[in-house]
């Protein structure tokens, strides 16, 4: 798939977050959908039906650890990559999240937004 084309999905509760890497990936040629909660993330994974969906670990109502179970559970969502981008940089963390059906995990601080982007990039391709 042509990452120009590609549909992701932005679930990070930081507003400020959320509009860095949206501008980021929109100027990359990405069509952008963001949510804050995992609720929104749900009701957006289904309605947008991304490519690739990045998931925040901490967000107001439930984890995204469990936003990634229902994910896989879900009949329309179980075959959309995700991955954790979080700044939790415990290996609990990261094994909790590959156990868990994500195909990667990614720490914020460890990253730049053109560095997400290009891992972002190299997994549509795979």
């Amino acid at each position: 798939m042509k990452a120009k084309s590609a549909k992701i999905l932005l679930v990070e509760d930081d507003h400020f977050i959320l509009s860095m890497y949206s501008a980021k990936f929109v100027s990359e040629g990405f069509s952008v959908r963001g949510a804050m909660t995992a609720v929104e993330a749900l009701e957006e994974a289904k309605a947008f039906k991304p490519d690739i969906i990045l998931l925040d670990i901490m967000l107001p109502d439930e984890d995204g650890f469990a936003v990634l179970k229902a994910l896989k559970r879900g009949k329309t969502t179980a075959a959309i990559p995700v991955v954790l981008l979080s700044n939790l940089s415990d290996p609990s963390h990261r094994e909790q999240g590959l156990i868990g059906g994500a195909e990667d995990y990614w720490i914020k601080a460890y990253l730049d937004p053109s560095e997400v982007v290009a891992k972002t990039k190299q997994l549509l391709k795979a």
